[in-house]
């Protein structure tokens, strides 16, 4: 009888699409590995879809998934409850292991704002920041933020991912325009400077040795037609272009590589993690970490990991391996 491993996909964000489709490419690998998967679909509403059964409410959607005795869980989840240590919690009590950073990392890296904060206390490289939540937002200065981080600036919500509700801003009207729609989809938005240079990307997983960690070769973004890599650009066709290695100096590329590793280190990551830079004035700046990347065969892990020598079913295999150390007996 083959494993059984339960492949965690959906979410009740906007990229709840684009995780469904990093669980079906994670269930082929799975399958071509021996295993026997059963998708688990977290819908919109959070209730749980057990391999294409009707949808049911979280505790009965967990006892049926534990009843088909899965002996790992693999996370293709992205965004709040799959990514900010909400589902990582519940398979803990669940004794159920899973690839990936734990809760606390999860939680930690998922809050923009609180990670930069980590990343900065360990001298690593952050832009200047404000923050305006749904309780404060009417007390926001489009004067005085722009005083603090210049002339332009960037706004993004602080719990999501995939650029969600992302926006540029040049005037007050922008800001407050831009600030308004970000509260819309979370309860807290990032103001930050608007750096422009090479926006790059490098990931990092753990040794199957003894050796640490191991950086991943970085990937240049280009966004095609847009002011920034934004949700359309990123997931509609001609509308980026990544280049993996990046065509960077090696030195650049060093520099990017060891803080890769120092950020996955600084927020308490395992497994696997992402991190996002831009080079501004020839200086890498760090702009968030992702503990629960995409893993599509076309996601940008998986093609650095290629160009490492790590084909996408080695590295699926490499990720189940650690989940299934994990499960309680």
């Amino acid at each position: 009888m083959t494993t059984p491993i339960a492949v965690f996909s959906g979410g009740p964000t906007d990229e709840h699409p684009i995780s469904i489709e990093t669980g079906k490419a994670a269930y082929r690998a799975i399958e071509s590995l021996g295993y026997s998967p059963f998708h688990v679909v977290i819908e919109r509403d959070l209730r749980w879809s057990v391999a294409g059964d009707q949808p049911k409410n979280l505790a009965e959607g967990l006892l049926e998934t534990l009843a088909r005795d899965p002996k790992g869980a693999f996370l293709a989840l992205h965004g709040p409850f799959g990514e900010d240590g909400t589902i990582q919690a519940i398979l803990n009590a669940a004794g159920l292991g899973y690839q990936g950073s734990d809760v606390r990392a999860s939680a930690l890296a998922m809050n923009k704002s609180t990670s930069k904060a980590i990343l900065s206390q360990n001298g690593l490289p952050v832009a200047l920041e404000r923050v305006v939540t749904r309780a404060n937002h009417d007390q926001l200065d489009p004067d005085d933020v722009f005083a603090a981080l210049g002339d332009e600036v960037f706004v993004k919500p602080v719990h999501l991912g995939s650029s969600v509700g992302a926006a540029q801003a040049r005037t007050g009207a922008e800001l407050l325009q831009a600030v308004t729609r970000g509260l819309r989809v979370d309860e807290a938005v990032l103001i930050e400077p608007l750096l422009c240079g090479q926006e790059l990307t490098c990931g990092v997983l753990s040794a199957r040795d003894s050796e640490g960690e191991q950086a991943l070769p970085s990937i240049l973004i280009e966004a095609v037609g847009h002011d920034f890599f934004d949700f359309e650009s990123k997931y509609t066709p001609g509308h980026n272009r990544e280049i993996c290695p990046a065509p960077i100096p090696a030195a650049l590329e060093q520099e990017l590589r060891s803080l890769a590793i120092q950020s996955h280190r600084a927020l308490g990551c395992r497994d696997i993690s992402r991190t996002d830079f831009i080079v501004h004035k020839g200086s890498p700046v760090i702009l968030e970490v992702n503990t629960l990347p995409g893993l599509t065969e076309a996601s940008l892990i998986p093609q650095a990991a290629r160009q490492a020598g790590l084909a996408f079913e080695e590295l699926i295999d490499a990720l189940l391996t650690s989940a299934l150390s994990r499960t309680l007996s």
